[in-house]
């Protein structure tokens, strides 16, 4: 299995085109280990809205920018991130790759 690279949070999310999309602000944690499984992205005006990224979806990683595998319109066809700003304690809405189950942030 090829080794999966984990965004910080602050780093800008581009697709692979190179087009930015949004922020990073939380990496989402399994329940069960130290191992993060996704992270929200905050976006549009304002950053009023956001998704959960699978860490499957990064294409690669570098100090500032997170490079997403998927296609503008398969972005736009995740569903929204609902939770709270911190998705502490919460699970999202089910997503297009289903539902993922939120334990914990990674940072505060």
């Amino acid at each position: 299995m090829a080794e999966l690279h984990i965004p910080s949070v602050g780093s800008h999310v581009r697709f692979a085109g190179g087009k930015h999309t949004g922020t990073v602000t939380t990496l989402v944690m399994a329940h069960d280990s130290d191992r993060v499984v996704s992270f929200i992205v905050h976006y549009g005006w304002r950053s009023r809205k956001a998704k959960m990224i699978p860490v499957e979806r990064v294409k690669w990683v570098n100090a500032d920018n997170v490079v997403l595998s998927i296609s503008r319109k398969q972005f736009d066809a995740l569903d929204e991130w609902t939770g709270p700003a911190r998705a502490e304690n919460a699970v999202p809405e089910a997503s297009a790759q289903g539902t993922i189950p939120v334990e914990r942030p990674a940072h505060d």
